[in-house]
């Protein structure tokens, strides 16, 4: 084996230890992000303090209008995937989804609006009351954006999807009718939706 005695640096080629270095001894750039989200230095090995850090951001828009006037769960389009570097880590999952409702009297009809991870829901709106379950209120024209800060824990390192879903709950018959759309390309409201999503060392 080789052994360097450099004062007050020692190198042990047998065992490969290193002693003697400073705290930030090392030049800047010797451990860089991609050496970390590669896990080419564990997370049981890092310093306190550590955890924490934004590891990568994946960001997505999306301007295509998606309509419904059913009450079926459609996708609102907006969708982003990421693959995880630990399954330790968390995702940090900030959407911005935008929505217009319209219906065509002020019975109670509501629109709802969701996010997921994969099939999962993973976030909703509360419901305001027991009557009605997940509710954005809509009386004639309402419209905005839909803003989500959310910290999940996929536990995985394999591509995770996250998307938003929408419906309108309660149409016809003494209801009237009602449109839920997404990313309007014209008229009020209009406006694209975005995700961004951020991996967050443990």
């Amino acid at each position: 084996g080789v052994y360097y005695s450099l004062m007050p640096v020692s190198i042990n080629g047998n065992t490969g230890v290193i002693t003697g270095l400073a705290v930030g001894g090392l030049p800047d750039g010797t451990v860089d992000a991609d050496s970390l989200a590669s896990n080419a230095v564990t997370a049981g090995k890092l310093a306190t303090g550590v955890g924490g850090k934004i590891l990568q951001i994946v960001s997505t828009t999306y301007s295509t209008q998606v309509s419904t006037t059913g009450t079926s769960v459609i996708d609102t389009g907006l969708n982003c995937s990421i693959t995880p570097s630990s399954t330790s880590n968390k995702i940090l999952v900030m959407s911005n989804q935008q929505f217009y409702f319209n219906i065509s009297n002020v019975n109670a009809m509501y629109m709802s609006i969701y996010l997921l991870r994969g099939s999962t829901i993973i976030h909703q709106p509360s419901k305001p009351n027991g009557d009605n379950p997940y509710e954005i209120a809509g009386y004639f024209r309402n419209g905005g954006h839909w803003t989500v800060n959310y910290l999940d824990s996929p536990n995985t390192t394999s591509s995770v999807t996250y998307k938003t879903q929408g419906q309108i709950y309660k149409t016809g018959g003494s209801y009237g009718s009602a449109e839920l759309r997404f990313q309007m390309a014209a008229g009020e409201h209009t406006g694209s939706s975005y995700m961004h999503l951020l991996e967050v060392a443990a």
